[in-house]
């Protein structure tokens, strides 16, 4: 019995102990599990967190939307009184709390105090005083005593920058370990680093967007929903004319015209959500097309928010003067052909009614009438010649010609004219000039055109010098004159298509003389160029190419460009 009841003993002890032992491993594996499925929980949290925050953000750096998923998402890890945060946002501190447990306002107040207190100690610049607060939760209760018994806070940083701080609060003492500590340092920690490379990238984005709007020809600002100016570039500062590195609204309002109120039409563009043209609003010297649409944040998918207005200038001071410009150039054309259309008219009527006119009054009108049809030729020539141009489609025909006889030609013609108005006008060709390609009609044109003009500007006891002087590779051929002069501020303008001279003195015309003849002289390969002082006279030269190959008195064979000489 007694080796029995021992070996009853033994086994039962071994049961237990093998019982106990498997017992602390079932708890062991118990705990790893638990563990696992926390961890799992955890994960799958922060997972949920960060598509919440990616959701609710978009690409926007909006702290405040962040700050709002972290604290309404706590609850799932922790038992506290409430949860707050209180973040740095412009000019401003934004306070805001969530109640689980109804306390008073003298816990809030403190919750509060301790969060900005901590905000003073992480940064160096000194923070906003204005706080505005907001609550949520359950409802507050005064006859609540219980104090800020323990807390946990966690500040956000973006960057290295500490933008604000997330907080729990318990009325129960030693609610908090430091386990509690790591999660919430975690959970802060994942949505600083969204935030920190949100705020890279679109800092980036920004980079490149401002150097695209910098470059912009047309003047580009925007402004927020407070009608802060936040973005302006130089072509927009250059046309206001505004000297300031940093200007304000104030400085761009101020520099528009009075007849526009461009701040209630900001007001309507971002109150309305509708964009605004003004077709033609005149700036200083300039005119533009201006441009008012709304700045929208699309990170509000469903109903977009409009945070402000941006402006658009667009220079359209050329169109314009060149819509001013054809015009007079249609009245001016019917006036030049209406003249002699009319002249030919009554000739013709007079020529076919009386037929017992005398012969040399026959003559006379038959004159007239062949004369006014070459003006109304030239005239008609001029302006397809100038659409040729334009077109791309113009060509010179070149061969071996005189250039000294067609300069004594063209001045021959204008004699007559010259000795009516007392001008002096005489010719000096270079004794070195001799024969070479060029187009001899066209050439004939410019000096036409060239001799015209100075004869419209010339007052009588003024002198026209037609020269022509060889140089090396090229003959240079100058029109100078002691005329009105041309102002310093139309010269460059005199080559282009209907462009006019806009003086006193100036003789109405196509606009069109210049055009042509800057366009025959580039057809042959040369150059024009204008020397002028206003009230003194004006000097137009123009070269023409001239090779070893060409430039002969005489020769035989075929000219390049040319024709077969004997």
């Amino acid at each position: 019995m007694g080796l029995l009841s021992l070996i009853a003993i033994l086994s039962m002890t071994l049961f237990g102990f093998a019982a106990i032992v498997f017992s602390l491993r079932e708890e062991r594996i118990k705990k790893r599990l638990a563990d696992r499925e926390a961890e799992e929980r955890q994960r799958l949290f922060e997972t949920s967190m960060l598509k919440e925050i990616q959701d609710r953000i978009g690409y926007s750096l909006d702290i405040e939307k962040v700050v709002d998923v972290l604290t309404g998402s706590l609850e799932n890890f922790f038992s506290y009184s409430t949860a707050s945060a209180i973040i740095i946002k412009e000019n401003n501190l934004i306070f805001k709390t969530h109640l689980r447990e109804s306390v008073n306002h003298l816990f809030i107040d403190t919750v509060r105090e301790k969060m900005i207190q901590k905000l003073i100690s992480l940064n160096t610049s000194a923070l906003p005083l204005s706080v505005q607060a907001s609550r949520s939760g359950v409802p507050q209760e005064e006859s609540n005593p219980k104090p800020v018994s323990s807390w946990c806070d966690i500040p956000l940083q973006v960057n290295g920058r500490t933008v604000g701080l997330i907080m729990i609060a318990s009325t129960k003492p030693h609610a908090y370990q430091e386990n509690d500590l790591k999660i919430l340092s975690r959970i802060t920690q994942l949505s600083s680093q969204v935030l920190s490379g949100l705020e890279t990238l679109l800092t980036v984005e920004k980079g490149k967007l401002m150097a695209m709007i910098r470059s912009l020809a047309d003047g580009v600002f925007m402004v927020d929903a407070g009608n802060q100016l936040f973005i302006i570039n130089n072509a927009a500062k250059t046309f206001l004319k505004i000297g300031k590195d940093q200007p304000t609204i104030i400085d761009v309002l101020s520099a528009m015209p009075n007849t526009y109120n461009f701040g209630d039409k900001i007001q309507q563009v971002i109150d309305h959500n509708k964009s605004i043209e003004e077709k033609e609003v005149t700036i200083g010297q300039k005119i533009f097309k201006v441009f008012i649409n709304p700045v929208l944040d699309l990170s509000e998918k469903d109903k977009p928010r409009v945070i402000g207005a941006s402006f658009l200038l667009h220079d359209i001071t050329l169109e314009k003067s060149l819509e001013q410009m054809k015009e007079d150039f249609t009245n001016v054309i019917v006036h030049e052909l209406r003249s002699p259309l009319t002249a030919i008219k009554a000739s013709a009527e007079l020529l076919v009614s009386q037929q017992s006119l005398p012969a040399d009054q026959k003559d006379k009108f038959t004159k007239m009438i062949a004369a006014q049809a070459n003006n109304v030729l030239d005239e008609v020539s001029l302006i397809l010649d100038s659409a040729k141009l334009q077109a791309g489609l113009f060509s010179v025909q070149k061969d071996v010609a005189d250039l000294r006889s067609i300069i004594e030609e063209k001045v021959a013609i204008f004699v007559p004219q010259a000795q009516t108005k007392l001008v002096t006008l005489t010719a000096a060709c270079d004794p070195l000039l001799k024969s070479f390609a060029f187009d001899r009609h066209r050439i004939g044109q410019v000096l036409n055109n060239l001799l015209s003009n100075s004869m419209k500007f010339t007052p009588s006891g003024g002198k026209i010098t037609v020269t022509a002087k060889v140089e090396p590779g090229q003959v240079l051929v100058s029109v100078a004159d002691t005329g009105s002069g041309i102002p310093k501020d139309q010269q460059h303008l005199l080559f282009s298509r209907f462009s006019q001279v806009t003086s006193e003195n100036a003789h109405k015309g196509s606009g069109l003389g210049l055009y042509f003849i800057k366009g025959v002289v580039e057809a042959h390969g040369g150059k024009v160029t204008l020397d002028s002082d206003e009230g003194k006279g004006t000097t137009i030269s123009f070269t023409l190419p001239v090779t070893m190959t060409t430039y002969t008195e005489k020769t035989s064979g075929i000219i390049p460009g040319g024709r077969l000489v004997n």
